[in-house]
């Protein structure tokens, strides 16, 4: 029986492994491009919905368009 995967993400580690990058990319897509991320005290969390509509959506950095100083 395979483990079920959880659907929350918690720490900058957790969110950078889900999305096959490091962790300093996930702050900076976070600044820049609006990565979905809050904050329960210091400790950034997310859900993997939330990540895959971000990365979905067009604006979004992983969906090809730069945003900002980028662009």
């Amino acid at each position: 029986m395979r483990p079920e995967r959880v659907d929350f993400l918690s720490g900058w580690t957790a969110i950078a492994v889900e999305l096959g990058v490091c962790e300093r990319t996930v702050r900076r897509w976070h600044q820049r491009y609006g990565l979905p991320v809050e904050f329960l005290g210091n400790n950034p969390t997310t859900t993997r919905a939330k990540l895959q509509a971000w990365a979905d959506h067009p604006n979004s950095r992983k969906g090809g368009r730069k945003k900002g100083r980028d662009a």
